[in-house]
């Protein structure tokens, strides 16, 4: 099934070379940390990418708005966001 990626950090883009399947689609940002954000997470697009992928790919993308007001518990088995330190 195709899977959407968020690396988000340095550590954990580091786990690219285990992501090899060619369904998949790897989003790279910096941390989202108050000390790193500034630096490409802001403006980086990776929910709106994510959703163009579940789309094209026939999956329902998902509402992030409800998503950040009600938490993860319905969060899409579609998307796993690594995100390590604030580097």
């Amino acid at each position: 099934r195709p899977i959407v990626y968020m690396l988000w950090g340095s550590h954990a883009q580091q786990k690219i070379p285990m992501l090899n399947n060619p369904k998949h689609l790897i989003l790279k940002a910096p941390h989202p940390s108050p000390l790193s954000a500034h630096r490409g997470f802001f403006g980086c697009r990776h929910f709106s990418q994510a959703n163009e992928f579940l789309e094209k790919n026939g999956i329902e993308p998902i509402d992030w708005q409800i998503m950040y007001k009600y938490g993860c518990s319905n969060f899409s088995s579609h998307i796993i966001i690594i995100s390590t330190g604030g580097d």
